[in-house]
């Protein structure tokens, strides 16, 4: 089905709306046909008053696993460690515990919370009271309301026992969490293994090697501002070498095998947005926004609708988390993706001989301890000792080697930065809504659109005030003793209101060329980017004057969401492989490089909806695991590489085929490529990841050994070879492998596609934002409810249904469900 197709089709699926109403002292609640809730109120704490308690009723088990991995209260009900629903290594349970204990600081949340106006005070207290109203009628239930998950997950006894009423700490911890976990990632310690193993393995080399593999900056990396250079590999500049048709494939075919990573791929979000404005459109506003922090069961947003006098919103909201992330009021819709400025800084410290002080300037500051406790299931609880500097915890032990400790720069904002992003939702114009973004302390992107056609991005959070080198090396751990490192929002200088192109562009990429990496691996922005397809894509349509429309903008959602991300900077460099070399390779390689060379990338299924279309799929992906062991996959063995082991990975997951980005191994050896065939004039990598190899003959080589790999036994011809399609799986755990569904709920699609996790279009005509989304499975997490997995469908077919900003208020005389405030 066309998504043009795809989309009427979901339009007419939910063209009417069904209403289920209860009424109480602070609101009435109306679901739609989805079980989307809208909220009524008389004032905004009636309203979120109902908000928090329909959370509750939908999601009250991922809402109470929110609490615990914000509280560091999770050991208690799953024990001391869990295994992860990928089938990988088990989590430690009480390390992820002892980890959130160590950053988790109630008396300086409580004290942001006595510090906000007093409407958003009580705005927070009716959330709270919402939701204790639920759990109240649960525990009162005597289990009939208790969600089975509970049960399934906690075991029956603690399903009795340990649920119970959310304090203030409970709440402000969890709204909180759900922004900041997405904000607290920084791989300074591992960068610094890094640099120790080069360093012993070349003495010589250890630092052009390291500045190869952790780059500062690449001016070719694609920006939001798109004001870096572009690559061109132009088809008609190339000397390409063009074979004759691969044989046609026979009945047969041959299947390979999925099988599972040769390492942990790191992990990586895939969120998208797509802006296009009335200088494109003829007047309107177009806003496709698609967050990605991981496919699980319930969806991790969940959609609502509030309203009271003078207040309206409709959107996502993460689970436990006060704000609408993804919305529209009407007047503007806004949506996000994950920053990736580096919001977190690593210090090495230097400790005193008893290990009682660090040192700090010209002085020496006490080492603060605190006894912590852990509870377990079923066994005694634990106690350790938590150490902190006044910046933040130790990371390390006082007694390794080398002590670090970590400093979030959004820490003591938390709360400031949820009452902006819920501010925001009351905007009516770029003014308001980018003063708001510049009191964002967790590293976002923000995105606006409006109903007169205007388009608009900031890059908020709090990020190191000095960017440049003068403290050190920025990709290693900061000296502690040196000082503190501080932080600022960027906002107010790197956005964009209305720009030249009429369009925005967003894939987790480089804000702006200046902008130079820190000390995350992730992203490590460079030209091999996927946010490079989107970027094409809409360069592209551009050139037609005719007005972009939304099917325009779906059309180029759905391209860049099936295109193989690596194929797209690699299908162009294999295409200038000699044409001298290649007459001289066996036919197997010919033929395999012929395959490559008719692809497009897509990844798509074929007829049957069982494999991926094409031989060219397992033929390329087989070839980039070669190509980056030949290269990168030399410079340091396993074991040395054991801090970083995706670098020899490419970030195909095991249960999840889709490309979903470059790997750190695959930029390294695109960049040292390209670098080799003369692409980069203003970016040559310092060390030579070819080792003087001529390229074409090591793409031909890693190619030889791909086909080798691959080749059916049984004489059959290459392109008999298929893949298997990977389902798109809805996992019953988080990003952080806790537990948010029963273990066997697991919703699936056919296949997957790299697209985010719910999609929302927010179009403005002039009079309106008018929205449209799906937010897989379902809004409810009970399986006996027709809204558990009702939106999987829409949503794998690409298509919408309609979110109406305000659905029709039912009148008097609907039953009632008596609700009444704690």
């Amino acid at each position: 089905m066309s998504t043009t197709a795809s989309l009427r089709a979901s339009l007419a699926l939910a063209c009417s709306l069904l209403f289920f109403s209860f009424a109480s002292q602070a609101a009435d609640i109306v679901r739609d046909k989805f079980g989307v809730p809208h909220i009524y109120g008389d004032s905004v704490p009636d309203v979120f008053f109902g908000y928090g308690y329909t959370v509750a009723e939908d999601r009250l088990f991922q809402l109470e696993m929110r609490r615990r991995q914000a509280t560091g209260q999770l050991a208690a009900v799953l024990g001391a460690e869990t295994s992860g629903a990928t089938g990988g290594a088990a989590v430690n349970i009480v390390a992820l515990d002892l980890q959130t204990r160590e950053s988790y600081d109630p008396a300086n949340l409580m004290s942001q919370f006595k510090g906000l106006a007093p409407d958003e005070q009580a705005l927070i207290q009716a959330y709270l009271d919402g939701v204790n109203a639920r759990i109240k009628e649960v525990l009162d239930s005597g289990g009939k309301l208790l969600p089975r998950q509970f049960v399934d997950v906690w075991g029956e006894r603690l399903a009795r026992t340990e649920l119970r009423s959310w304090t203030l700490d409970d709440m402000l911890a969890a709204a909180t969490n759900a922004l900041t976990s997405y904000s607290s990632h920084t791989t300074a310690q591992q960068n610094a293994a890094l640099y120790a193993a080069l360093r012993k393995k070349y003495p010589n080399d250890f630092q052009r090697l390291f500045d190869t593999m952790l780059w500062i900056n690449d001016p070719y990396a694609p920006t939001t501002r798109e004001d870096n250079a572009v690559i061109q590999l132009a088809e008609a500049d190339l000397s390409t070498t063009r074979l004759a048709s691969a044989p046609a494939p026979t009945g047969a075919m041959t299947v390979l095998p999925l099988g599972a990573p040769q390492f942990e791929p790191e992990a990586t979000t895939t969120s998208m947005a797509l802006l296009v404005g009335k200088a494109r459109t003829g007047g309107k506003s177009l806003q496709l926004n698609g967050p990605q922090p991981g496919w699980f069961q319930p969806g991790y947003f969940y959609t609502v609708g509030l309203h009271a006098p003078g207040y309206d919103v409709v959107g996502h909201a993460p689970g436990g988390l006060l704000a609408v992330t993804t919305g529209d009021n009407g007047h503007i819709a806004w949506g996000s993706t994950s920053a990736g400025g580096d919001h977190t800084t690593i210090f090495q410290e230097s400790l005193s001989g008893d290990k009682r002080a660090y040192a700090f300037q010209d002085k020496f500051l006490p080492v603060r301890t605190e006894k912590v406790s852990i509870q377990i299931k079923e066994v005694s609880p634990r106690e350790f000792v938590v150490n902190r500097t006044h910046r933040g915890p130790f990371t390390t032990s006082l007694d390794a080697p080398m002590v670090y400790s970590k400093q979030n720069l959004w820490k003591g904002h938390e709360l400031t930065s949820v009452m902006a992003w819920q501010r925001a939702t009351q905007a009516k114009n770029w003014e308001t809504f980018h003063a708001e973004g510049q009191r964002m302390a967790m590293g976002y992107n923000w995105f606006y659109s409006d109903k007169d056609g205007n388009i608009g991005w900031l890059f908020g959070g709090h990020f190191p005030a000095d960017l440049s080198s003068r403290d050190g090396d920025p990709r290693l751990p900061a000296i502690g003793k040196q000082g503190d490192r501080a932080g600022r929002s960027y906002a107010g200088e790197i956005f964009l209101y209305n720009p030249p192109s009429g369009y925005l562009v967003n894939w987790n990429n480089k804000p702006q060329k200046n902008y130079a990496n820190r000390d995350l691996h992730i992203p490590r922005w460079s030209q091999g980017d996927r946010a490079n397809i989107l970027g094409e894509l809409m360069q592209e349509r551009a050139k037609n004057p005719s007005p972009m429309t939304q099917e325009d903008v779906l059309h180029i959602y759905t391209k860049a969401t099936t295109t193989d991300v690596n194929f797209h900077h690699f299908g162009p460099l294999l295409r200038r492989i000699d044409a001298k070399l290649v007459v001289k390779a066996d036919p197997a390689t010919q033929q395999a490089l012929a395959l490559l060379q008719r692809w497009d990338g897509a990844r798509v299924p074929d007829a049957s909806g069982k494999f991926y279309a094409g031989a060219a799929v397992p033929v390329f992906q087989t070839w980039l695991d070669q190509f980056v062991a030949l290269t990168v996959g030399t410079l340091l063995s396993r074991d040395e590489f054991a801090s970083m082991p995706a670098y020899t990975g490419t970030l195909q997951l095991g249960y999840m085929k889709n490309s979903v980005n470059l790997s750190m191994g695959t930029k390294i050896a695109l960049r040292g490529l390209q670098a080799r065939m003369g692409l980069r004039p203003d970016d040559v990598p310092p060390y030579d990841v070819l080792q003087g190899q001529e390229p074409s003959l090591v793409m031909l080589k890693a190619l030889q050994v791909a086909v080798a790999k691959i080749k059916p036994k049984d004489g059959a011809p290459l392109d008999s070879v298929r893949q298997p399609m990977v389902q798109q799986i809805f996992f019953p755990e988080n990003y952080e492998s806790v537990p948010t569904a029963s273990p066997g709920e697991r919703p699936s699609l056919p296949y997957s596609a790299n697209r985010g996790v719910m999609q929302r279009l927010a179009v403005g005509d002039g009079s309106q934002i008018h929205s449209m989304d799906t937010n897989p499975p379902g809004v409810s997490a009970d399986p006996a409810s027709p809204h558990y997995q009702d939106q999987l469908f829409i949503y794998g077919e690409g298509g919408f249904k309609p979110l109406p900003l305000t659905p029709q208020k039912p009148g008097p005389g609907k039953a009632v469900k008596p609700l009444s405030k704690l």
